[in-house]
């Protein structure tokens, strides 16, 4: 079985496990080249919040698409957005894809408390294209001094940052700096972390991957 098609399996796998009426929805940001698959139990958020990437003004950094689910589902969201040469020093360290998400999404993550690795970058392709994870959760300070749980759970907040080269991946740096895609995912249930690998990418022309590898949660 080729290598695509048994991933996709896995992430259809995964999905079907977390709930029984699974189905994907599409958005296609042309910009990049991009189709994006996501689980359909989320919804749109327009306008989508602007994404703030650490030393980035807003014109830096474009959040192409956002949703998120029913807080009762556990109360998820994802962001995709780009990053171009609006800011070559932006994008420069962008492409430093492992260092990039790490240092991210502690920055990302202070909004919900102390943040704290729980994986460290791991690096990978997506039809070709370098890419790399980082996995974080943060315990809101209140719930963590007085040992309660929310309504959702502990008060702890997961998330995940990917992020990848856009363009030709068979062309070096003297075509010019490559834009940088980034996803963005949280979630207040860690049960829900799995959702991660009902994401999908499939770049014009090329084989639809899944955005984060199966393997990184065993």
């Amino acid at each position: 079985m080729p290598r695509f098609a048994a991933s996709l399996l896995l992430v259809c796998a995964t999905a079907l496990s977390q709930t029984s009426s699974f189905s994907l929805k599409s958005f296609h940001d042309p910009a990049p080249g991009i189709t994006y698959f996501y689980p359909s139990e989320f919804t749109p958020m327009m306008p989508a919040p602007p994404s703030k990437e650490e030393g980035a003004t807003p014109h830096c950094v474009r959040t192409s698409f956002s949703a998120g689910s029913d807080p009762a589902a556990g109360n998820s969201a994802f962001v995709f957005s780009l990053i171009d040469n609006a800011c070559p020093g932006v994008l420069k360290d962008a492409q430093q894809l492992g260092s990039f998400t790490r240092t991210q999404i502690l920055r990302q993550m202070k909004r919900y408390g102390t943040p704290v690795i729980m994986h460290d970058p791991v690096r990978y392709t997506v039809s070709g294209h370098p890419a790399a994870v980082t996995l974080a959760s943060a315990q809101a300070a209140d719930t963590q001094a007085a040992g309660t749980k929310t309504k959702n759970g502990d008060g702890t907040t997961y998330a995940a940052k990917a992020c990848m080269l856009t363009g030709d991946p068979n062309t070096g740096r003297e075509s010019g700096p490559k834009p940088v895609v980034c996803f963005d995912f949280t979630t207040t249930r860690r049960d829900l972390l799995p959702r991660l690998f009902a994401f999908s990418a499939q770049f014009d022309g090329e084989t639809l991957q899944s955005l984060v590898p199966g393997t990184l949660l065993r």
